[in-house]
C-alpha cells in the first residue's frame, strides 16, 4: 500500500546478506568490518544506557554494498508480496492519481531507497548491516544508534510476529512501524544531543552528507510522506505530542514504548492524534469493514484488499495546489509537512478491494467515519478531486479497455467510493459493485 515505506521499513524481515567476511574480502574491507564491530560495540551499550534495558545478546554487524541491498531487498519483495500484489498496489496509486501513470513504482522506490538506506537490522540473524558508501564515522555513529535501537527492541518485544500478524493491513502495519521507527529515532536523538552536549559530535563532524533528501524532491507524496511520517509521527506519538520540537527535547517513557510495543497502535489516526491511543476517554479504535466479494459476477476474481486509514485517505483528498514538497536545501522543511487535513479527520475504520477481469479493474472502497457531518466533508473533499481522478483513470483506459467510470455514494456515516477502468458498453461495473456487500462491526466485537 505504501511502496516506499513498506518495501524500506520491512527489510527488517528479510534473510541476511553476504558477508563482508567472506574469503573474497580485500584488506580494505576487513580493515573496516573491524572498525565497524568495534564501534558496534561501544554504541550497544550506550543504547542500553539510555533505553535502561539490557541486550539479550550481541549483535552481529556487517558491512553490505548496493548490490547486497538489492538482493536482500528482492527476497523481501517475495517474503511479502503474494504474486500481483505489489502489481495491484501501484495500479491502485494511479487509479487515484496518488503516482502517474506512466511512473514504474518498483523503479522509483529502488531508486529512493538507495539513496535513502544507510543500514537496516535484520532479527532473523539477529545482524545489522550497514552500507559500505557510508564512511563518515560520525554517520555511522547515528546511524548504529538507531538501528541498535531497533535490535534491542526486537530481542524484548520480537517485532517480525507483530508485523506478520497484521499482513493485510496496510494503516495498522504502518501504524506499528511508525512505533519501530518512532523508537529508534527518539534513542538516537538522544544519543546525538548527549554527544553533542558532551562535545563528542557537532553539526561540522557530520559532513556535507546526503541522506536522501534530493531523491524525494520531485517525487510524489504518496512515495516519501508515509516513510517519513514512521520516522517523525512515530517518534511525536510515543511523546504523547503532535509538535515536533517537543518531541526532540525528551526521551519517551520506557512504559510506554513498552505499552506501544506490547499493545501497538491500531491506526494511522492514533499515530497522528496520540490522545486517541494514550488517553482512556478519547481512545479511538476502527471499526472492522469487511466487504463480502463472494457473489462476484463470473470471470471477475478479487486481484488484492488492504485497508487505507487516515494518512492514505488524507493523501487522496488533499488538493493538488497543497501537495507536499520536499525542500533538499532546507531540512528544516520537513517540520511543516502535514499528514493529514479536515477531510481525513474523523476517519472511522475502511476496507477496499481491487477486482480484475482481463485487463480491467475496478477499485471500490467502502469507510465508516466518525459521525455524518465527518461523512458529508469527506464526499466533498473526494468530489472536488473528480477531475483528477477521472484524469488519471482516462490515461489509464486509453492503453488499456478504453472506458473508465468514477462515482461516490454516502449513507448516513459511511461513504463508498469507485474507480474503474472497463470496456465500454458492457455494464461491468455496476454488476460488480452491486455484488459486493460492505459490513461493518465495532472493534471491540
Amino acid at each position: 500500500m505504501y511502496a516506499a515505506a513498506s518495501l524500506a521499513l520491512s527489510t527488517f524481515f528479510v534473510p541476511a546478506l553476504t558477508s563482508c567476511e567472506s574469503p573474497g574480502a580485500s584488506p580494505e574491507q576487513e580493515a573496516a568490518q573491524a572498525r565497524l564491530e568495534a564501534q558496534a560495540r561501544v554504541i550497544e551499550a550506550e543504547v542500553s544506557e539510555l533505553r535502561g534495558r539490557a541486550f539479550l545478546r550481541p549483535v552481529d554487524v556487517q558491512l553490505a554494498d548496493e548490490e547486497d541491498f538489492r538482493a536482500y531487498v528482492d527476497r523481501r519483495f517475495a517474503l511479502s508480496y503474494g504474486p500481483g500484489e505489489f502489481e495491484a498496489e501501484e495500479y491502485v496509486a494511479k487509479m487515484l492519481g496518488l503516482i502517474p501513470t506512466g511512473m514504474s513504482l518498483w523503479e522509483t522506490t529502488m531508486e529512493l531507497l538507495d539513496a535513502q538506506v544507510g543500514g537496516y537490522y535484520d532479527p532473523s540473524q539477529d545482524a545489522f548491516y550497514l552500507m559500505e558508501k557510508f564512511d563518515n564515522p560520525q554517520l555511522t555513529g547515528v546511524i548504529l544508534a538507531h538501528e541498535l535501537t531497533h535490535a534491542l527492541d526486537d530481542q524484548l518485544y520480537g517485532m517480525d510476529e507483530t508485523v506478520e500478524s497484521l499482513n493485510g493491513n496496510g494503516d495498522a502495519e504502518l501504524a506499528y512501524h511508525s512505533v519501530i521507527e518512532g523508537s529508534g529515532t527518539a534513542l538516537m536523538t538522544q544519543w546525538q544531543l548527549k554527544k553533542v552536549l558532551g562535545g563528542e559530535l557537532s553539526m561540522e563532524d557530520m559532513g556535507d552528507v546526503d541522506l536522501g533528501m534530493e531523491a524525494m524532491k520531485d517525487l510524489p507524496e504518496f512515495l516519501w510522506k508515509p516513510l517519513l511520517a514512521s520516522y517523525v509521527r512515530g517518534q511525536m506519538f510515543l511523546n504523547r505530542t503532535t509538535n515536533m520540537m517537543a518531541a526532540q527535547m525528551k526521551a519517551p517513557k520506557l512504559a510506554d514504548i513498552e505499552r506501544a510495543f506490547k499493545t501497538p497502535p491500531s491506526s494511522t489516526e492514533q499515530i497522528l492524534h496520540p490522545k486517541k491511543y494514550w488517553d482512556e476517554e478519547e481512545f479511538d479504535a476502527p471499526q472492522t469493514v469487511h466487504i463480502d466479494s463472494s457473489a462476484l459476477p463470473v470471470g471477475w476474481e478479487v486481484l488484492n484488499e488492504n485497508t487505507m486509514g487516515e494518512l492514505f485517505l488524507g493523501m487522496v483528498v488533499n488538493p493538488l495546489d497543497a501537495r507536499d514538497a520536499i525542500d533538499p536545501g532546507n531540512p528544516m522543511s520537513i517540520v511543516g509537512i502535514k499528514y493529514t487535513n479536515d477531510a481525513a479527520g474523523g476517519w472511522d475504520g475502511d476496507r477496499y478491494v481491487f477486482l480484475g477481469r482481463g485487463d480491467e479493474r475496478v477499485f471500490h472502497a467502502h469507510v465508516v467515519w466518525d459521525d455524518e457531518a465527518e461523512a458529508e466533508e469527506f464526499q466533498a473533499a473526494l468530489e472536488a478531486m473528480g477531475d483528477h481522478i477521472q484524469g488519471a483513470l482516462r490515461e489509464l483506459a486509453a492503453s488499456g479497455p478504453g472506458s473508465h467510470g468514477w462515482n461516490v455514494v454516502r449513507h448516513g456515516n459511511q461513504v463508498s467510493f469507485t474507480a474503474a477502468v472497463v470496456e465500454s458498453g458492457t455494464g461491468s461495473v455496476e454488476s460488480v459493485v452491486d455484488s459486493l456487500v460492505a459490513r461493518v462491526s465495532d472493534s471491540t466485537e
